[in-house]
């Protein structure tokens, strides 16, 4: 069983939970997650931050438990999500939030933050936390392996995710389009 913690954002080189005080409240993957194992995807050009969250890991007797992953190639991202029990995309600065939507297309209860444009994207079919609140974003990641992880998984996440899907987007623009049209004609 997998947890997965996306850090392939563009971020703050130092986020707080990363470091200094951060992240001292994550769930123990040995008795709260059930044994499941936590994977990172760490940007490989912050080698600063990659190596406080490998520390953090061994001060905190969970590095046996942390895969470091690196870059997933676009091709595998479908078969990661779907090998993944919850997605964490702890995010401050975020436009759309693909990541998120991807995780959800591929039936991955999500955990993301609840700033920028994040809870408008989850619609719902998110956990969502403060990227700087260690103790709700462990609350929202063992709320997603446990109790929301069926509704996470099930229709929420599918279903808002295919309200972004390009053909439905597309549809939406060229309704606009029309309306637009119809307008300057009348």
């Amino acid at each position: 069983m997998r947890l997965a913690i996306n850090l392939l954002t563009d971020e703050p080189a130092n986020p707080p939970w990363a470091h200094g005080g951060g992240t001292r409240t994550f769930p123990d993957p040995h008795t709260d997650l059930g044994r499941r194992q936590l994977i990172v995807l760490e940007p490989p050009r912050d080698k600063t931050c990659t190596a406080e969250l490998r520390a953090l890991a061994d001060e905190l007797g969970i590095a046996a438990d942390v895969v470091w992953v690196g870059e997933v190639p676009l091709e595998e991202t479908a078969t990661f999500y779907r090998c993944t029990d919850v997605f964490a995309y702890p995010s401050y600065n975020e436009t759309i939030g693909l990541p998120i939507l991807e995780a959800m297309a591929s039936g991955c209860p999500v955990v993301t933050s609840d700033v920028t444009s994040m809870p408008e994207v989850a619609g719902g079919a998110a956990l969502l936390a403060g990227p700087e609140d260690e103790q709700a974003l462990a609350d929202a990641l063992l709320n997603a392996c446990g109790p929301e992880a069926d509704r996470l998984r099930a229709a929420a996440g599918l279903e808002r995710a295919a309200e972004f899907m390009w053909a439905r987007t597309a549809e939406r623009r060229l309704e606009v389009f029309r309306e637009v049209y119809a307008g300057r004609n009348r």
